[in-house]
């Protein structure tokens, strides 16, 4: 939901707010738009706490439009007179400088915008990896459309795997490319941002901290750089030999089961988060089973973490599901940990607590578990 801001001057500082305002502007978008005729647009502008709203007149098919940032702002283009297809969206970096948008009505992923560093570097990025960042939005969108259409015991599983599973390759490689991006040009803002995309794509600690160490140190004057240094700080709890936080939760028949007392018993469990409607999570379960089977009796067993709000989703689902190991439910009112941004979420740890792995998804999970027990 977008929220919009709205500043209520008094009549008596209308002159002196707009003059003051021409003189703070210190952003120009000119652009034209191409395939189709429209009357107005408008501009969501980012920032970590807002987002406002900002509705553009066009004429002749012509724009133009002022702003004054202190910083960079992610800011999404919408056309409402037209109806966009599937994930097709157009943004830009709103940033000090005059920048030149061409923007295709009819196809406004098409857009670009140009003649500022950060837009220069994103449009160049675009165009290069392409064919990458198009398999993307395609794999994804048949995903969604799937999903929208089908339950977590549909014979369509079976295409949302393949999907899913095409999804997880490709977005290993985009990993890669933008790892090397940030790299590249660590001393810009379009650097931060691809690491942000990243840090929510779910991309390794390991990997992400160095390279946000590796950022040019004016970057850390940024609201965005103190959003990313605020997730890095989180995730590294995640690092490989830390030790997870202890839980104590109700399992299904309302019995406290304590976290550290069940790991000890075991050679290695695996804490694996989920919830009755999260469907990739569901999708995750015959690997899980597979591997409960397998090493069940070499002392591998699963603590399954249910973020349900409800018990009543959550019972229904364990009566639905069968799942064979042990389950329980704390709902939201979990320890900091255990707090995160999307599930499915797994961390694999040994009888110590101390996490040898995480993110054990599809196969990995088997593949992980036979290297440590044939050791």
């Amino acid at each position: 939901m977008k929220s919009i801001l709205i500043t209520i001057v008094s009549i008596a500082f209308i002159g002196n707010y707009s003059i003051a305002q021409k003189k703070q502007n210190n952003v120009l978008v000119s652009g034209s738009v191409t395939n189709g005729k429209i009357s107005y647009l408008i501009f969501n502008r980012y920032t970590v706490d807002n987002v406002f709203a900002d509705t553009i007149k066009v004429k002749n098919n012509l724009f133009s439009y002022r702003q004054s940032v202190d910083e960079p702002q992610w800011t999404n283009v919408e056309i409402p007179e037209i109806k966009q297809q599937g994930l097709d969206d157009f943004s830009f970096f709103m940033e000090k400088g005059t920048i030149s948008i061409e923007l295709n009505a009819n196809s406004i992923g098409k857009s670009f915008a140009k003649g500022t560093l950060n837009n220069d570097l994103r449009t160049a990025y675009l165009n290069k990896n392409k064919i990458l960042l198009d398999s993307i939005s395609d794999y994804t969108l048949q995903y969604l459309n799937i999903e929208d259409h089908t339950s977590a015991d549909d014979a369509a599983q079976d295409s949302l795997m393949y999907l899913n599973d095409r999804l997880d390759k490709l977005g290993t490689v985009k990993m890669l490319l933008d790892s090397e991006y940030v790299t590249k040009y660590s001393d810009t803002y379009f650097a931060l941002s691809l690491l942000k995309d990243e840090l929510k794509n779910g991309i390794a600690i390991e990997t992400a901290q160095p390279l946000f160490d590796n950022l040019d140190n004016s970057l850390s004057k940024t609201m965005l750089w103190a959003e990313v240094n605020k997730t890095i700080t989180h995730l590294l709890q995640y690092k490989i030999e830390n030790k997870v936080t202890d839980l104590n939760a109700l399992d299904s028949s309302n019995t406290a089961v304590n976290l550290q007392n069940f790991y000890k018993k075991n050679s290695y469990t695996l804490i694996d988060l989920w919830a009755s409607w999260c469907i990739p999570c569901q999708q995750e379960f015959p690997y899980l089973r597979n591997a409960f089977a397998k090493y069940k009796n070499q002392g591998f067993n699963i603590y399954g973490l249910s973020i349900d709000f409800t018990k009543d989703a959550w019972m229904n689902a364990l009566n639905r599901l069968k799942l064979p190991w042990l389950n329980v439910n704390q709902g939201q009112n979990l320890p900091d940990f255990y707090m995160v941004s999307g599930i499915p979420f797994n961390v694999l740890v040994d009888s110590n607590g101390r996490i040898v792995a995480r993110d054990l998804r599809g196969e990995k999970l088997s593949e992980t578990l036979t290297r440590l027990y044939n050791k």
